[in-house]
């Protein structure tokens, strides 16, 4: 099914600041996505760190972004990371969307990067099967079934470089037994989760898990579609789509079943995917700009975009092959006589024109002339399983 979201492309353009001078011209290339592309900002020769606003301003409507002083980390920032737990002393499931493409990725298990096999990966379904090459005391069982109202326990590792290494432990109810869209393949529970979080067991009052926590409703979703932000709506998906793509890999061995908190924390790890990243749907952007520092400014003098005037700005895109993809050229006259916004301002304004040069290219529009976004893809018409996926990835 589909989960759309609109959003009013003029909204975009509140403060905008476009000149007969200035220039936008962007044709972006066929593989770029909210959920695929990596936008890298060259930031090496940037005194105002106008990069850092433009990745936030990217970042807020859906996009990765990230500002770099040093062009070789581009593609090295990017590493996604999330949450796994143990089936048995040697096996571990996340969701897909954490590996990627990798068939390796690290483990976090006592404290020590461990390299981890991805087994499998079923990207329909979400989820991903890890092999460990070391042997775990304890492991969960799934619970029987999800029901609605009863209590679950959410535990994973959410925003690592914000919220620190250790694990986290929520709690909350099963608010529905279907996701977005009516979905019966996930359910929404209120436990709070966090990017990081994602892969991590939601399990009952018996520690027997009931689902593997997948997503949060997007707030710029709400924002769009209601005018509010929403709270405590998760998903994970249900125990047995996680059973049915891990369970002939399972081995009944040695690893004791998880009865308790202090267990639960023992068969729990962080995961982190392979810091290389496929790079080849990613945009670069250069900027080069000329500034001054705006007279009669209020407050005190520091190097920030804050302070200062652009004139001009200009980002030239290109994409990960060294294709030129677009540029924009800007000014923080805005079309004036006189100097009527920040750097930062020309900076974020300009990032929100990427973003509609985007929406206007691969976004489709709604009767009432709404873009709108494709939070969730649309199920498979046909399957082989009855499930809503096509096949297996496996790596052996």
């Amino acid at each position: 099914m589909k989960r759309l979201m609109p959003l009013l492309l003029a909204a975009l353009l509140l403060s905008s600041c476009a000149t007969t001078e200035d220039t936008y011209d962007i044709v972006f290339p066929e593989g770029t996505s909210l959920d695929g592309t990596v936008f890298w900002i060259d930031s090496s020769a940037d005194p105002l760190d106008l990069g850092g606003y433009i990745a936030d301003e990217l970042s807020y409507y859906g996009f990765r972004a990230y500002a770099v002083e040093d062009k070789d980390d581009i593609g090295k920032l990017s590493a996604s990371s999330g949450t796994a737990f143990a089936l048995s002393s040697d096996i571990l499931v996340t969701n897909s969307h954490v590996v990627g493409n990798a068939e390796k990725v690290t483990v976090v298990i006592d404290g020590k990067d461990v390299e981890a096999d991805v087994i499998r990966n079923e990207k329909d379904a979400d989820v991903a099967v890890l092999r460990v090459p070391v042997s775990l005391p304890y492991s969960f069982i799934f619970a029987d079934d999800v029901e609605k109202g009863e209590h679950v326990t959410a535990l994973g590792y959410p925003l690592p470089d914000v919220m620190g290494s250790e694990s986290k432990m929520t709690d909350g109810i099963v608010s529905s037994l279907t996701g977005m869209d009516d979905t019966v393949f996930r359910f929404q529970f209120s436990a709070g989760i966090q990017p990081g979080s994602s892969g991590g067991p939601i399990f009952d009052d018996d520690f027997m898990v009931v689902g593997m926590a997948v997503s949060t409703l997007s707030d710029i979703y709400t924002l769009g579609e209601e005018g509010f932000v929403s709270q405590d709506v998760n998903y994970a998906i249900k125990e047995d789509i996680v059973r049915y793509v891990a369970e002939d890999l399972i081995s009944h061995d040695e690893s004791y079943s998880v009865d308790s908190l202090d267990e639960a924390l023992q068969a729990v790890f962080m995961v982190k995917a392979d810091e290389d990243a496929d790079i080849s749907d990613d945009v670069i952007i250069d900027l080069d700009y000329t500034y001054d520092f705006m007279r009669g400014y209020s407050g005190l003098f520091s190097a920030s975009g804050e302070k200062f005037f652009v004139d001009p700005i200009v980002f030239t895109l290109y994409s990960a092959d060294g294709t030129r993809i677009g540029q924009i050229t800007e000014s923080s006259y805005a079309g004036r006589s006189s100097v009527s916004e920040t750097a930062r301002d020309t900076a974020e304004y300009v990032a929100r024109h990427i973003f509609y040069s985007f929406a206007e290219r691969f976004l489709p529009m709604t009767s009432s002339g709404e873009r709108i976004v494709m939070a969730e893809p649309e199920a498979p018409a046909d399957d082989d399983f009855g499930y809503g996926f096509h096949g297996s990835k496996d790596f052996e």
